[in-house]
């Protein structure tokens, strides 16, 4: 019960601490999609999209540590590989430092013969 209590009074915290929520912009192919990270503590926690061209996109924004990270994934041999990861630390309160973006990615698969980019930035609210 005091564990929950805990995780509430965190969350609530961390909701006033990091007003700004992120979207991810991600292209694969000719299409675009966007993938809005869940906001939470829980560091296994993900939020993710399966797309054309056998890539997966998995990004986490964790409160408790101030980050946002982002994973890509191609699809090989009957499972996911990680091709690249990325941790970015989200400091402070000020929202409008993230809406141009955290930089734009571009990662290519040799194997697959393809190249998947996304960029993710934060939305004010």
């Amino acid at each position: 019960m005091l564990n929950s209590l805990f995780a509430a009074f965190l969350l609530i915290f961390s909701s006033v601490a990091y007003a700004s929520d992120f979207i991810c912009e991600i292209e694969s192919g000719n299409s675009l999609t966007l993938l809005k990270p869940i906001a939470n503590l829980d560091p296994y926690e993900t939020t993710q999209v399966d797309l054309s061209g056998n890539f997966r996109f998995s990004v986490q924004h964790l409160l408790g540590a101030g980050k946002l990270k982002t994973f890509v994934y191609h699809y090989a041999k009957d499972r996911y590989v990680l091709i690249h990861a990325a941790e970015y630390r989200i400091e402070g309160n000020d929202c409008s430092q993230y809406e141009q973006g955290l930089g734009l990615n571009k990662v290519y698969s040799a194997e697959l013969e393809r190249e998947f980019s996304f960029q993710c930035k934060s939305i004010c609210r």
